[in-house]
């Protein structure tokens, strides 16, 4: 499938339009952040849909968010130079992608595989391209790699689910009212069919597919609901929008929920 036709089809099925009014990285325009202290391991689904309700409404983003410039898509990524030392590098994700990775949601969510876009649950992917196209990559620039990854027309994305859920219990067993969720939590979507999602799955307890047999793993995202968000998709009939971005939630040791002046931690 081309990419025109490609982008065609993505935009029929989900009515996909960027929200530019938000799509602007935090330098542009300071807004409090996510941090990775509001959400920890073993929670409840009560506890989880109340942390997603709150994002819902609260204006916080990804701090390293995508942003519209110039009619593309750019997104802050730290890399390694020569030296080992981490720069900031701006990588161009093709507009095709954010579309694809909300026709995964919307699908993940129809299906009850996941329930809440957000760390705590469907919080981030993995990208994955067949590992013979792979292994001519190898030893190029990470600007050259990450490119031929996110343009490749077989891309796929590994996501993760139930992140923070308490499925497996103290004693080490599988929390029964959670077991659907743990039997479907490493979701497989395609770039050239975004609406077949696929479920794999392995035997440990926690269920935590580390790869995908004939594919190689090159780079990761995270995706967060918010209020102020740069993507429109549908929740379950509920039109939301969401972050998208090569780094996460941010550790921020602050307390503080309001972002003022633009100077204080939580709005850096």
């Amino acid at each position: 499938m081309g990419y025109g036709v490609l982008f065609a089809t993505l935009v029929s099925i989900s009515n996909f339009v960027f929200a530019n009014d938000h799509c602007t990285s935090q330098t542009q325009r300071p807004e409090p952040i996510i941090r990775q202290s509001e959400s920890s391991f073993g929670q409840e689904i009560e506890d989880i849909s109340a942390l997603f309700e709150r994002y819902v409404v609260s204006g916080q983003r990804l701090e390293y968010r995508g942003f519209m410039e110039s009619g593309k898509f750019l997104v802050p990524h730290m890399a390694s130079n020569e030296t080992a030392k981490p720069v900031k590098e701006i990588v161009e994700w093709p507009l095709h992608l954010p579309q694809a990775i909300a026709i995964h949601l919307e699908k993940a969510f129809e299906k009850g595989y996941a329930n809440f876009p957000i760390m705590a649950d469907m919080g981030h992917g993995h990208f994955y391209i067949p590992s013979e196209d792979y292994k001519a990559l190898r030893n190029r620039p990470y600007k050259e790699v990450i490119h031929a990854v996110l343009h490749h027309p077989r891309l796929r994305i590994l996501y993760h689910t139930a992140e923070h859920l308490a499925y497996v219990s103290d004693q080490q067993t599988i929390v029964p009212r959670y077991e659907f969720l743990r039997a479907h939590r490493n979701i497989v979507g395609s770039i050239d069919a975004p609406e077949d999602i696929q479920i794999v799955s392995e035997p440990s307890i926690n269920n935590t597919v580390g790869g995908l047999p004939g594919w190689s793993g090159f780079g990761s995202f995270y995706l967060h609901v918010s209020g102020r968000g740069c993507f429109p998709f549908n929740y379950k009939g509920r039109p939301l929008k969401l972050d998208l971005g090569f780094m996460g939630p941010s550790y921020v040791p602050s307390e503080s929920d309001h972002c003022t002046d633009g100077n204080s931690t939580l709005c850096r």
